[in-house]
């Protein structure tokens, strides 16, 4: 899981630390911090065939610094809500630039792009094409909100790949 172990850095004065901690010989990889929140959009195929969009999940943090690892397995360091994407204008373009991505990328079954959004538009961060499953993951939510669960999903792609190879 990508989150493992991240930590955030305020100040180049926290970064000799930071760096020590990590001298054991593994690899470590920085990136400036983007502003803006943050949006999950998962892409699934449904049973026709169809590349269907779920209902983005904004992630808010409340007692986490960030959307880490500890906030997708313990309540209450984030709220998690499913938006109407067509009636938001910057949600209308994560959305698009996930199916451009899916598509570029030739995603199959589901994938989850995760995104910053802000006034200056939209950046993705990362694609999740095994998304985490657990109630305080967006993927789970996201699903609720489109009135499935994870094993219905499971059961439509084994199904799938059981008939279609």
């Amino acid at each position: 899981e990508g989150s493992v172990g991240v930590e955030e850095i305020k100040g180049m004065e926290a970064l000799p630390p930071a760096l020590a901690r990590v001298a054991t010989g593994q690899e470590i990889v920085m990136q400036e911090n983007i502003p803006g929140t943050e949006v999950a959009v998962t892409l699934v195929t449904d049973k026709a065939g169809a590349v269907c969009v779920l209902p983005p999940a904004v992630i808010q943090t409340e007692h986490a610094p960030f959307y880490d690892a500890l906030a997708k397995r313990r309540e209450g360091r984030v709220r998690i809500v499913t938006a109407d994407w067509q009636q938001d204008e910057r949600l209308k373009k994560a959305v698009a630039a996930a199916r451009a991505a899916y598509d570029e990328l030739g995603c199959e079954g589901w994938a989850t792009f995760d995104f910053k959004v802000d006034a200056s538009g939209v950046k993705l961060l990362e694609v999740n094409s095994i998304p985490t499953f657990s109630a305080y993951t967006p993927f789970v939510h996201q699903l609720a909100s489109a009135g499935t669960s994870p094993a219905a999903l499971l059961d439509h792609l084994v199904e799938e790949r059981l008939t279609n190879g």
